[in-house]
């Protein structure tokens, strides 16, 4: 795909991966809120996980210039010009605030938490909750900058991480799966056809294959 990014590409509109959209914030309940503590115990006692999406992505709360590393995703679910909402840290708190809570409901955490950028602390939630999962995916680009340590954190969790994603499944999509997650590729980039990311980051496979 040539051109400027379109940074609306083919999302749906109004719906899921549409990103922040225009008008008044409305109030919601974070993880750890006392009002959810109902619903978490009752989702235990039937077996039903939870699938959570915490967070947006890291750079989307830094400031949207130059210095922001993450800018070419930030920029698309921009949030540091929306006062009065919570922030990254004060959201992945909630987290683990309702993890520690609910030790017996099962958390399934999208886009690896939005940890991506933090495997190491995200390895510490998973060794302190034992019913947390987390999924991967979508953090594919992410996770390929940091081939070497992305390979030893899924191999670790392997257990403990699934496969999921809020893209449509498409041979493209199932091919790039397979290249950054299994592949010795190196320094190639990947460019999100779906939600039309022109992603800067070069990417190098974690070469997660097993092996006999």
């Amino acid at each position: 795909m040539s051109g400027a990014p379109n940074w609306q590409g083919t999302r749906p509109a109004g719906g899921g991966g549409s990103g922040p959209q225009p008008g008044p914030a409305v109030k919601g309940f974070h993880p750890d809120e006392p009002q959810m503590d109902v619903i978490w115990q009752r989702c235990s006692e039937l077996g039903m996980p939870i699938n959570l999406h915490m967070s947006d992505p890291y750079w989307s709360y830094l400031p949207q210039n130059r210095f922001n590393d993450g800018l070419m995703n930030g920029f698309s679910w921009r949030l540091d010009n929306k006062p009065g909402i919570m922030g990254h840290e004060g959201l992945i708190q909630s987290l683990d605030n309702a993890l520690k809570r609910h030790p017996k409901t099962v958390f399934v955490c999208c886009h690896l938490a939005n940890l991506d950028y933090d495997l190491t602390r995200l390895g510490e939630m998973l060794d302190r909750h034992s019913k947390h999962v987390c999924r991967h995916l979508c953090a594919l680009r992410e996770t390929a900058s940091i081939p070497r340590f992305a390979s030893q954190f899924l191999k670790r969790y392997a257990h403990r991480v699934a496969y999921g994603t809020d893209m449509p499944y498409t041979q493209e999509m199932f091919t790039t799966t397979f290249r950054v997650m299994e592949s010795l590729d190196e320094h190639f980039y990947a460019q999100d056809v779906y939600f039309n990311f022109n992603y800067h980051w070069r990417c190098t496979a974690s070469a997660c294959r097993r092996t006999r």
